[in-house]
């Protein structure tokens, strides 16, 4: 179950939307680099509603970490 709390701002780069979301998901989701036709951008996060956990996402090395 994964809904977006809210969307920010949209880059074009190379002809390919990047757009910065706000997830809230449940930790069995897994994380996703693209939502909706568009590339998740830097700074993108999800937060887990069942463990509360907060990642954010590294666009550079396409990882999403976990903020301790």
């Amino acid at each position: 179950m994964r809904t977006v709390d809210r969307i920010g701002t949209r880059e074009i780069i190379n002809g390919e939307v990047y757009v910065h979301f706000d997830f809230r998901s449940l930790s069995s989701d897994g994380k996703v680099t693209e939502f909706d036709g568009c590339k998740v951008r830097n700074g993108s996060t999800d937060y887990e509603i069942d463990t509360c956990k907060l990642s954010v996402y590294d666009a550079e090395n396409q990882t999403w970490n976990e903020v301790v």
